[in-house]
């Protein structure tokens, strides 16, 4: 599809880079105000719509990228798009958010999501050990490589669907009498540009609402697509390795959704609908990506590379989260800098283990 562009040597993935961010801003704007109008529309929550509409559609683009290359057989593309994309959006994208504009951190992401992404991150690791043939006693040797069997990938989509049903259980068990949601409900919505008095309510708006999301959610997956083919043809005549591509240009490829709909959010004073979709997406990446990936490809095998650095790093991020998340119920922007300093070393340590 894209070959005509790989043709020109750097100059037409870079072309195709470039005309991929247009389409990626416009459809994370389209996104993003279909979202917020809709939690309106069915008294919805914004926080609850960052954590399931808007974090599911963001991880769209991971779910096409990481299925495809499962079903290939490539395995360190599909694992190492996931693990990295995790990474990339607490460390680069949370940070850019941040520094952006310092983001206000709800109660309920510090007792409920934050944690919990914090369990499935250490989840997907246990099963990748318990799901390989060796011994154990041959994890000290360097040399381990991990296995998540179709069974794992079963129990990780059960565990979503259970979460998703907890939230929706949630949300209408404290429908009546919640303050704070309808303090939400009040101050979070966008308002409409053309007609700002206007209220946003009735079956019609809500399948406007409902179009606006899908059409900005197949924006966000054509300006993806586009975006990574162009970043992995530059990093292959680079001589880059595919894992490395997965773990760090595909992985920021694919993060770019949550910048884009998570960065607009954060700007229009949105920070519910900003660290839900980020927190949110983590969570589906593990569970629901990653989780059909495995099931649908009869397992994946996880390299030692991946399973002694990379997945240790992706839970040690998390617990960074939750411990900066605490400090004032916010991440202020000196916080962002660090974590965007972290994200730094991160690559360099890439780039030495590649190297080595």
């Amino acid at each position: 599809m894209y070959d005509v562009f790989f043709q020109w040597g750097l100059i037409g993935p870079a072309l195709l880079i470039a005309v991929g961010t247009v389409i990626l801003i416009a459809g994370g704007e389209t996104l993003l105000r279909g979202a917020c109008r809709l939690a309106v529309a069915v008294k919805i929550p914004p926080l609850i719509v960052g954590l399931t509409i808007v974090a599911f559609a963001t991880a769209t683009p991971e779910l096409a990228i990481t299925l495809s290359a499962a079903l290939k057989g490539n395995a360190d593309i599909a694992i190492g798009n996931v693990v990295g994309s995790n990474i990339c959006n607490i460390l680069l994208i949370l940070a850019l958010v941040a520094i952006l504009s310092p983001i206000a951190i709800s109660s309920t992401l510090i007792r409920r999501e934050i944690p919990l992404m914090i369990a499935v991150s250490i989840l997907v690791f246990v099963l990748a050990i318990l799901g390989s043939n060796m011994q154990l006693s041959s994890l000290f040797s360097g040399q381990f490589e991990g296995m998540l069997l179709p069974w794992t990938g079963a129990l990780m989509v059960g565990i979503l669907i259970a979460y998703m049903g907890w939230t929706v259980y949630e949300v209408r068990r404290h429908r009546a009498d919640n303050e704070t949601y309808a303090h939400e409900l009040k101050e979070e919505v966008l308002p409409d540009i053309d007609n700002p008095s206007a209220k946003i309510s009735g079956w019609k708006n809500i399948g406007v609402n409902l179009f606006l999301i899908g059409f900005g959610l197949a924006l966000l997956v054509l300006a993806s697509d586009m975006m990574v083919h162009g970043c992995i043809e530059i990093a292959r005549k680079m001589g880059v390795s595919e894992l490395i591509i997965a773990l760090t240009i595909l992985a920021a490829g694919t993060a770019l959704p949550e910048l884009i709909v998570s960065g607009l959010a954060a700007l229009k004073g949105k920070s519910d609908i900003a660290v839900g979709s980020i927190i949110g997406t983590n969570i589906i990446n593990i569970l629901g990506v990653l989780g059909i990936a495995t099931l649908f490809s009869g397992g994946l095998q996880v390299s030692a590379r991946v399973l002694y650095f990379d997945m240790p790093i992706m839970i040690l991020v998390s617990v960074f989260c939750i411990v900066i998340c605490f400090t004032g119920r916010r991440v202020t922007r000196g916080e962002g800098v660090f974590l965007l300093l972290c994200y730094v070393a991160y690559l360099v340590a890439l780039c030495i283990l590649d190297g080595s």
